[in-house]
């Protein structure tokens, strides 16, 4: 291997090593934002204590809302009532 290669392989051996650093960095500081600072809370969870682990979905369309489990599974909120929580469509017009 001659001294240019050689030198070609060293820089881009340390250019890896930093740039992966810098990625374990990058990850750790996103970690410990995350635990700092926690989602804000939603309707779908109680007044006080831990989050409901939901999310509140609202289907554009229609204007019914829908809960999404960690999962991803779909289902309709309900009202005390036992109807669907549906609301004033958002219709978008297409742009032609």
């Amino acid at each position: 291997m001659t001294p240019v290669e050689k030198i070609g392989k060293q820089l881009t051996e340390g250019a890896l090593s930093a740039i992966g650093k810098w990625i374990i960095i990058a990850a750790l500081g996103l970690a410990a934002w995350q635990w700092i600072s926690p989602p804000a809370r939603d309707a779908t969870d109680p007044p006080s204590g831990a989050r409901s682990g939901m999310r509140l979905r609202t289907d554009n369309g229609t204007g019914c809302q829908y809960l999404e489990t960690k999962g991803g599974a779909l289902s309709p909120r309900l009202a005390p009532d036992g109807k669907q929580v549906c609301g004033p469509a958002f219709d978008v017009e297409v742009q032609k």
